[in-house]
């Protein structure tokens, strides 16, 4: 081993080049969590929702399930993203792209 290699503290240009990878990487963190949270919550190709619906069925007279039937619908509150989640992480990770991309090239 050579010791200048080994005890010599990192050059300017790998601590650069490093935090670049780590500003790169940071900048794919919108659409990656958007993407997470999306996915959690069902995928759905809708809009956003604040609340949901649960149906059951109910006898209309209680106890007497013979006369006929009906629906109950029960509203929750609640927040079931839609596909505007992982559009607006599309938006924001390529906003932070385009202006590494931008600073990159006025640096050169």
């Amino acid at each position: 081993r050579c010791p200048s290699q080994t005890d010599s503290p990192a050059s300017p240009s790998e601590s650069l080049k490093r935090t670049d990878y780590f500003i790169w990487s940071l900048s794919f963190a919108p659409l990656l969590y958007s993407l997470a949270l999306w996915y959690a919550d069902g995928s759905r190709l809708g809009f956003w929702r604040t609340s949901t619906s649960s149906v059951r069925e109910v006898p209309v007279i209680e106890g007497m399930p013979e006369l006929g039937m009906q629906q109950l619908v029960t509203w929750e509150q609640g927040f079931v993203s839609g596909i505007e989640t992982p559009a607006i992480g599309l938006i924001l990770s390529g906003s932070l792209i385009s202006y590494l991309l931008f600073r990159k090239r006025q640096d050169k």
